[in-house]
Protein backbone atom coordinates (compact mmCIF):
# COMPACT_ATOMS: atom_id res chain seq x y z
CA UNK A 1 0.00 0.00 0.00
CA UNK A 2 1.65 2.70 -1.28
CA UNK A 3 -1.18 5.45 0.27
CA UNK A 4 -4.99 5.72 1.68
CA UNK A 5 -7.05 9.18 1.53
CA UNK A 6 -10.07 8.87 3.48
CA UNK A 7 -13.21 11.09 5.01
CA UNK A 8 -16.01 10.49 7.05
CA UNK A 9 -18.92 10.99 4.60
CA UNK A 10 -21.88 10.54 6.89
CA UNK A 11 -21.82 11.55 10.92
CA UNK A 12 -21.79 8.27 13.60
CA UNK A 13 -25.05 6.95 14.56
CA UNK A 14 -24.44 6.25 18.24
CA UNK A 15 -26.78 4.22 20.67
CA UNK A 16 -25.51 3.63 24.48
CA UNK A 17 -27.50 1.58 26.78
CA UNK A 18 -25.50 0.87 30.01
CA UNK A 19 -21.73 -0.43 29.35
CA UNK A 20 -22.27 -1.26 25.96
CA UNK A 21 -22.60 1.19 23.00
CA UNK A 22 -22.74 0.76 18.95
CA UNK A 23 -21.69 3.42 16.55
CA UNK A 24 -22.00 2.88 12.92
CA UNK A 25 -20.68 5.56 10.26
CA UNK A 26 -19.91 5.90 6.65
CA UNK A 27 -16.29 6.83 4.97
CA UNK A 28 -14.88 6.95 1.56
CA UNK A 29 -11.76 5.62 0.91
CA UNK A 30 -8.66 6.72 -2.06
CA UNK A 31 -6.26 3.70 -1.82
CA UNK A 32 -3.14 3.48 -3.83
CA UNK A 33 -1.59 0.15 -3.96
CA UNK A 34 2.16 -1.01 -4.16
CA UNK A 35 2.03 -1.34 -7.85
CA UNK A 36 0.18 2.24 -8.22
CA UNK A 37 -3.00 1.06 -8.90
CA UNK A 38 -5.63 3.12 -7.61
CA UNK A 39 -9.00 2.34 -6.24
CA UNK A 40 -12.14 4.06 -4.90
CA UNK A 41 -14.29 2.74 -2.47
CA UNK A 42 -17.26 3.76 0.15
CA UNK A 43 -17.48 1.91 3.10
CA UNK A 44 -19.69 1.28 6.04
CA UNK A 45 -18.25 0.36 9.64
CA UNK A 46 -20.34 -0.70 12.39
CA UNK A 47 -17.85 -1.09 16.08
CA UNK A 48 -19.65 -2.39 19.57
CA UNK A 49 -18.01 -0.84 22.73
CA UNK A 50 -18.21 -2.21 25.91
CA UNK A 51 -17.34 -0.34 29.07
CA UNK A 52 -14.70 -2.46 31.55
CA UNK A 53 -13.07 -0.71 34.29
CA UNK A 54 -13.92 2.64 33.20
CA UNK A 55 -12.32 2.15 29.79
CA UNK A 56 -14.67 2.25 26.59
CA UNK A 57 -13.07 -0.73 24.01
CA UNK A 58 -13.99 -2.13 20.86
CA UNK A 59 -15.33 -6.11 21.34
CA UNK A 60 -16.81 -6.11 17.61
CA UNK A 61 -15.69 -4.50 14.38
CA UNK A 62 -17.33 -4.90 10.78
CA UNK A 63 -16.87 -2.85 8.02
CA UNK A 64 -18.25 -3.13 4.07
CA UNK A 65 -17.16 -1.62 1.12
CA UNK A 66 -18.24 -1.27 -2.53
CA UNK A 67 -15.73 -0.20 -5.26
CA UNK A 68 -16.64 3.27 -6.58
CA UNK A 69 -15.30 5.54 -9.56
CA UNK A 70 -12.77 7.38 -8.24
CA UNK A 71 -14.59 10.57 -9.47
CA UNK A 72 -16.96 10.07 -6.58
CA UNK A 73 -14.21 9.36 -4.30
CA UNK A 74 -12.41 12.63 -5.25
CA UNK A 75 -16.40 14.63 -5.12
CA UNK A 76 -16.13 13.11 -1.32
CA UNK A 77 -12.74 13.93 0.05
CA UNK A 78 -13.20 17.42 -1.95
CA UNK A 79 -16.35 18.15 0.29
CA UNK A 80 -15.43 16.12 3.69
CA UNK A 81 -11.93 16.82 3.83
CA UNK A 82 -10.89 19.54 1.26
CA UNK A 83 -6.95 19.62 0.76
CA UNK A 84 -6.98 15.82 1.07
CA UNK A 85 -5.97 15.42 -2.66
Amino acid sequence: MNSALHAVTDEPDVLVSGDIASATFEFCARLEAGDGKVTGAVCRTSHVWGLKDGQWTIIREHTSCRVVPLEEVHALLAKFEPGKL
